[in-house]
């Protein structure tokens, strides 16, 4: 069914380890520095620092995700590609 090299893997790095990336991204500007902004690269090297077994694909669902919280206006994108929470524009 599965090539050998596949079923001599523990099941456990199969096991998804890492909270969804909306939270990641909210977590990340929230963390990132005082003022809250960050671009898209800082809240990539800061989400890296903390989980380094990512998916090798998470840049590019980040970009995604960016994209989306922005859509759903849970974060602004500022001029000059810095992000902010939505809640602290309101503050």
């Amino acid at each position: 069914m599965f090539p050998p090299s596949f079923n001599s893997v523990p099941r456990r790095c199969f096991l998804l380890c890492t909270p969804p990336h909306t939270f990641l991204m909210h977590w990340a500007i929230s963390e990132l520095n005082e003022n809250k902004i960050s671009t898209e690269k800082e809240i990539y090297n800061f989400i890296i620092k903390e989980y380094e077994d990512l998916p090798w694909a998470h840049k590019k669902i980040l970009g995604i995700q960016s994209e989306k919280l922005c859509q759903d206006e849970e974060i602004v994108c500022n001029e000059g590609g810095k992000y902010v929470l939505q809640a602290d524009v309101m503050e």
